[in-house]
């Protein structure tokens, strides 16, 4: 479940870089990419939280930080669609919380 979880937390991270490209450009991101994105992200959080409480062992701090992340994600597509634009700080900030997430996950598997 653990390799499923990072499987689908690493595919958002990618979908996640390019939307963030797009954004520091000042440019449209599109809604199907960031769609797609937080899909990937949230199911790969559920397979995370189930690991963590079906197995019994997964990284929480890691799970912590992703959904500290995926709120950040919310707000940041929320002002998006408000606004018309990314908000720049927010989104470096989303994606760095997300990136150090992805990290602690990684290294949990690479370990176990």
């Amino acid at each position: 479940m653990l390799t499923v979880a990072l499987v689908l937390l690493i595919a958002a991270a990618l979908a996640g870089a390019s939307l963030l490209v797009l954004a520091l450009r000042g440019r449209h991101t599109p809604k199907g990419i960031a769609l797609l994105h937080g899909v990937l992200a949230a199911a790969g959080i559920v397979v995370l939280a189930a690991t963590w409480l079906v197995v019994g062992e997964a990284p929480r701090l890691a799970l912590g930080l992703f959904v500290i992340a995926a709120a950040g994600g919310a707000v940041v597509l929320a002002l998006d669609l408000r606004r018309g634009g990314v908000p720049r700080l927010l989104a470096v900030g989303h994606g760095l919380i997300a990136l150090a997430a992805l990290a602690l996950l990684v290294r949990f598997w690479i370990a176990r």
